[in-house]
């Protein structure tokens, strides 16, 4: 596909501004009355444009003029001084049109403004062009004129959507990056040949684990034995894709609602949510099915182009109706600023992929699919919802008052191919800064207890206008709790609330069911233990109580009607943790004695990193499969076990038992962006983040 850029275009681009007769000047004619004229907006044939928008280039919203049933507006103009002005008007589904103004003439008695409508259908023939950065010198990329966005998009995880190496992986059923044969092995895994990421016809060894989309979707390929699903010569056969790409890599060309092979992405279309793509969609529909398959309208060009080097005429939507360079051709979309925009992915509900779960649903809780990602509806129930969108903290506002050309910093004019000087916030940052979490906020307080203290952990949620953690299911917030004596020295729980197994464990056993204890000697009734060093074993008690919550999801899910125990997260009470001196086959011997067990009590054998059964609390959405499996990753879920994510402006509490008077209480809340559950699947790091630390004593 030609680059969007003609010779005529760079030639103004490039050169308008730079010569000293075209310097920005103010207009100090102030003895001069303000013109004011009527316009006239007709479509090429003549008819009147009712509820066209008309203003001067750069006019924020405030100052547009609305257009009547005949088409008509009445217009009070400014003379900026620039070099270049232009009276505009803009209107959704349609071109934006306009006519340079000449403050050295008397304004016509009637200014006439034409506008094009848009084609009718999407042009799925059209090559998406490459984003870039401000570096850039291919004029074909975005960031070639657009310097501060294209840095902030090529540096955001939206140009890393189609080729992050997780979602590879939990695509094709492969491990992470660089895992050699013996730890391939480790994972339950075998080495074999598939796609090479961005060069999908040149074959590469891969660690493959058995769990993937692909796997998941097809019996004949992705499993030991059998060729892996990314294979080159696989990809004909392929029939289902999970609609992975069409969120993760919408700029494929030529492809399908449903049918993009994130496997196969080369090009524009590794680069993910890419510029070109978000900039040709002409509306957003959000709710249940997200991307090209579901919420997303492309309007794609189609018209022969008059410019030379390019095959189409230009579309681009956008949040301004004053953008008329030919390159761009701008049709203005108020839902650019809108949070139903971010619906336009950040919202999925997922039927059971597997062809034989179709049925595994309950749709009578979930009609339209497992709530997986709820970002979207998260704020819509929030107190939040319509006072600031998803931009206003996603996209910070840019002091430069273009989008194009940095014109204050390059010293450039305003004018029609450089852009109109923009008041603040109209013009924001495209980094889309992560705030998936917000600002979560802990808190300890410390009383005395009988001979000990007891320590409540209240972990609040005031900023962020969806659910901390929102998105992808795999992330967690968690909160460890611990203490110190007045020598500094560490002082075990001794009760308290624990952090539930899918904060990751090794092994599991039910003391008097799989589990038997012979003084330092557990012995696990058919499970596989780690032979590794490190290892630790935690004892935690059910208490028969469930945790009472709200939740942050669907009303449906969480309707008022649950019970705690519906809801799903039963309460387990910390006893002891115990390094672990051997393993011999299915039993381990830990150091140090026993502690006071009884039957039904839980032992988790945690590596370092797994946080079942440790002193604390978890927050997280728990997906279950067909077969019960907890904490599984989205692709396999049927249903939702639980989900105690902190709501907007919400808040939750634990607490934790320590014996000793003089103690001191620390509680370190931690971001974890890929479970142990899952990420110990693919050889993952589960990328813990600190997100801040206080501690606490009695009487503070």
């Amino acid at each position: 596909m030609p680059g969007l850029a003609s010779s005529l275009m760079l030639a103004l681009a490039c050169n308008g501004g730079s010569d000293s007769d075209s310097a920005s000047t103010t207009d100090t004619r102030t003895d001069l009355p303000a013109p004011t004229v009527e316009v006239l907006v007709q479509d090429p044939d003549g008819a009147p444009l009712p509820d066209a928008l008309v203003m001067m280039g750069g006019w924020d919203e405030d100052r547009w003029v609305v257009t009547d049933s005949e088409g008509r507006a009445t217009v009070t103009l400014e003379d900026a001084g620039y070099r270049e002005q232009y009276l505009h008007a803009g209107k959704v589904g349609w071109f934006s049109g306009g006519e340079e103004l000449d403050f050295d003439e008397p304004q016509p008695e009637l200014l006439t403004l034409v506008m094009r409508p848009l084609p009718a259908e999407d042009n799925p023939d059209y090559g998406f062009q490459p984003g870039g950065d401000g570096s850039s010198m291919d004029t074909s990329e975005c960031g070639h004129c657009h310097w501060t966005i294209g840095d902030d998009w090529a540096g955001s995880r939206h140009a890393r959507a189609a080729d992050n190496p997780a979602v590879w992986d939990l695509y094709t059923g492969s491990a992470a990056a660089g895992v050699d044969e013996a730890a391939c092995e480790e994972l339950g895994g075998w080495l074999d040949d598939g796609a090479t990421p961005g060069e999908p016809d040149t074959p590469q060894s891969h660690c493959y684990v058995g769990a993937g989309v692909l796997p998941w979707l097809h019996e004949d390929c992705g499993t030991e034995g059998d060729p892996a699903c990314d294979h080159p010569d696989q990809a004909a056969s392929l029939e289902h894709f999970g609609s992975c790409g069409d969120c993760h890599s919408p700029a494929f060309d030529g492809a399908a609602p449903g049918r993009i092979d994130l496997a196969a992405a080369t090009g524009v279309a590794r680069e993910g949510v890419t510029c070109d793509f978000c900039h040709k969609i002409a509306s957003v529909t959000p709710g249940p099915t997200p991307g090209l398959d579901g919420g997303i309208a492309l309007v794609r060009p189609s018209d022969p182009s008059p410019l030379p080097n390019l095959a189409f005429e230009a579309i681009t939507f956008g949040p301004y109706p004053d953008v008329l360079v030919p390159i761009m051709n701008g049709s203005y979309a108020p839902q650019y600023t809108d949070s139903d925009w971010c619906g336009a992915c950040h919202e999925l509900a997922q039927p059971a992929l597997h062809p034989d779960e179709s049925g595994s649903v309950d749709t009578s809780r979930w009609p339209d699919g497992v709530p997986i990602f709820e970002t979207w509806s998260e704020y819509g129930q929030s107190a939040m919802a319509g006072s600031i969108e998803c931009q206003g903290c996603h996209m910070p506002s840019l002091p430069e008052e273009s989008s194009t050309y940095d014109i204050t910093d390059q010293g450039l004019e305003p004018s029609l191919d450089q852009g109109w000087p923009r008041e603040t916030g109209q013009v924001r940052h495209h980094r889309f800064d992560r705030q998936g979490l917000g600002d979560p906020r802990v808190e300890v307080a410390v009383e005395a207890d009988g001979d000990g203290v007891v320590a409540t952990l209240t972990v609040s949620n005031p900023s962020a206008a969806h659910a901390v953690p929102t998105g992808e299911p795999m992330k967690q917030l968690y909160v460890l709790v611990g203490a110190t004596d007045g020598d500094g020295e560490i002082v075990p729980a001794s009760g308290g609330q624990v952090i539930p197994d899918v904060g990751g464990y090794a092994a599991l056993g039910v003391l008097g069911q799989d589990l038997a204890l012979d003084g330092s000697d557990l012995t696990f009734d058919g499970a596989t233990l780690p032979d590794e060093a490190g290892l630790a074993v935690r004892f935690v008690r059910p208490t028969g109580d469930w945790v009472d919550y709200p939740g942050p999801g669907t009303p449906d899910f969480w309707g008022a009607d649950l019970s705690p125990e519906e809801r799903g997260l039963p309460v387990e009470d910390f006893v002891a943790e115990r390094a672990v001196a051997s393993i011999d086959g299915d039993t381990l011997t830990f150091d140090g004695a026993a502690p006071d067990l009884v039957p039904g009590d839980r032992a988790y054998v945690v590596r370092e990193g797994d946080l079942a059964g440790a002193p604390g609390w978890l927050f997280a959405k728990v997906l279950v499969d067909a077969q019960g499996e907890r904490g599984v990753a989205h692709y396999r879920a049927v249903g939702i076990a639980s989900d105690n994510r902190i709501a907007a402006g919400g808040q939750a509490s634990s607490t934790h038992h320590f014996e000793g008077q003089d103690l001191s209480v620390s509680a370190t809340l931690v971001r974890r962006d890929r479970s142990a559950m899952v990420a110990r699947v693919y050889g993952w790091d589960t990328q813990d983040v600190e997100v801040r630390a206080v501690e606490g004593a009695v009487g503070e």
